[in-house]
């Protein structure tokens, strides 16, 4: 569980930045445009007090957040995704 309620955009950009999105990917998955991602991001950082992504990601690893990749992993070895791309 996270220490602050993060709102329902926040909590999509944080998984997207969890599975290695880029801003770009993670704009044209959720509609909007890369500064709102940016906007997003930075309040994320800020209420959870770390000064990047990688802060980030290794205080929601720390707190047991779920981890896209053990669901990659699980994948990959079944055949379906290669490098977090569904497989043609």
């Amino acid at each position: 569980m996270l220490p602050i309620k993060l709102s329902n955009a926040e909590t999509k950009i944080v998984d997207c930045l969890l599975r290695g999105l880029t801003l770009k990917e993670t704009a044209d998955e959720l509609g909007v445009v890369v500064n709102t991602i940016k906007f997003h991001r930075t309040r994320i950082y800020k209420a959870l007090d770390v000064r990047d992504s990688v802060g980030l990601v290794l205080l929601l690893w720390g707190l047991n957040y779920p981890r896209p990749g053990a669901v990659m992993r699980a994948t990959v070895a079944s055949g379906g995704l290669i490098a977090g791309r569904q497989n043609a």
